[in-house]
């Protein structure tokens, strides 16, 4: 039953896609002088028809393939349907016409983090903060990257940098704190999620990350508690005796499958 509620959310919370709506107007700004028909097929892509704007830039591609507007359009509607590895071909031609950029390389990370490839995920996040070190999203595929890969111990200072840009990110905030708690850092994780639990934008989820934390430290009352807000009597029961069972655990191996058990329900 735990695995219901304990989601460990990475992909699916921070990574919606190789660039928010704000990042394509700013690239659009960046480049005025767009082919025909491309500004149709992003006013598609903004609004959530990525299908219909890939068939358009598909096409305009055919008369114009050194376009590195149009590629990387292409690449972020294939993205945004689930095509990964499509996108990933995508990126590819691109760079082939042009160096890559943060929005691509953001995109090709995204892109291989989806495909469970943190390793390569990694080294194109890291491409863009060569160009940007204060680049958010590549900060968080960084972070998140590293935690995939089992070296949450690197991935926080990543977040921490994410964080002091948007303190109120409830969803950063708590990958921090399961980054934390599988550190190690078991007490900052429990302040880490403290400070978010009972403000307006919480969830469940992360009041529950917040039980599981008591619960790692040993303080079962306090995991009780923060558990039954949004548990009932029989679930809260259960999984206490997950956490009294897993903190018994030698290591870290056993929170650690907890974690990414639950992020894959």
């Amino acid at each position: 039953m735990i695995k219901k509620f304990l989601l460990f959310h990475l992909l699916i919370t921070l990574l919606t896609g190789c660039m928010t709506t704000d990042q394509f107007s700013t690239y659009l700004e960046e480049k005025p002088n767009n082919p025909q028909g491309v500004n149709v097929a992003d006013a598609l892509l903004k609004t959530g028809d990525a299908r219909a704007a890939a068939g358009i830039y598909e096409r305009l591609l055919v008369t114009q393939p050194e376009s590195e507007v149009l590629w990387n359009r292409y690449a972020d509607a294939l993205y945004k349907q689930g095509h990964h590895r499509k996108a990933i071909v995508a990126y590819e031609k691109l760079g082939a016409i042009t160096e890559y950029d943060c929005s691509s390389s953001v995109g090709m990370g995204n892109s291989h983090l989806k495909l469970g490839r943190p390793t390569i995920a990694g080294s194109f996040f890291s491409q863009c903060l060569s160009l940007d070190e204060n680049h958010e999203y590549a900060l968080i595929g960084r972070a998140i990257a590293f935690d995939v890969s089992g070296r949450s111990d690197l991935a926080l200072s990543f977040y921490a940098k994410a964080i002091s840009k948007k303190p109120e990110d409830i969803g950063l905030r708590n990958n921090y704190g399961l980054s934390l708690l599988m550190a190690g850092k078991l007490d900052a994780a429990v302040a880490e999620f403290g400070k978010i639990a009972f403000t307006e934008f919480s969830t469940v989820q992360v009041r529950q990350n917040l039980a599981l934390a008591y619960g790692m430290i040993g303080d079962m009352n306090a995991a009780r508690q923060v558990s039954s807000l949004d548990l009932s009597p029989d679930i809260v029961a259960s999984n206490l005796k997950i956490y009294e069972h897993v903190r018994r655990l030698p290591g870290n191996d056993g929170l650690k499958s907890l974690l990414f058990e639950g992020k894959a329900r």
